[in-house]
């Protein structure tokens, strides 16, 4: 199968190249690279970030608006992505060690930091 970042990649004159003589020939660039915007929305792979953002700028508006909707859903992805990371890391913690030389982060933060510090264990509990 054709690595969708090559399908992204692709100009009128190479997809004419490529594809002469194909059934895919019919259907045209503008098409393939539009539904190839779509594979790699749906992907949420980042690194197909830097080619999909020379393609909002494209001639043709559908793929334009295609390229658009990719890179939202892409870093949709990579941000829920990584907050599920985080929560699973946090989670993954049963009790949180400061060096000696801190105090208690409730003692020296406040709001959500403060919250979250007041459920771990602090300096009474390891005498710093």
């Amino acid at each position: 199968a054709p690595d969708i970042g090559d399908l992204l990649d692709l100009n009128d004159a190479t997809f004419r190249e490529i594809f002469s003589g194909s059934p895919i020939k019919r259907i045209g660039r503008n098409r393939l690279v539009r539904n190839a915007a779509i594979a790699a929305g749906n992907s949420a792979d980042p690194r197909l970030l830097a080619r999909l953002r020379p393609l909002c700028d494209d001639e043709d508006p559908v793929i334009a608006e295609a390229a658009a909707w990719a890179m939202a859903d892409a870093l949709t992805a990579a941000a829920t992505l990584g907050v599920t990371v985080l929560m699973a890391a946090l989670a993954s913690f049963d009790t949180l060690a400061f060096p000696a030389s801190l105090s208690c982060p409730s003692e020296r933060t406040s709001g959500f930091a403060a919250a979250f510090a007041t459920s771990a264990p602090c300096a009474s509990t390891f005498g710093f």
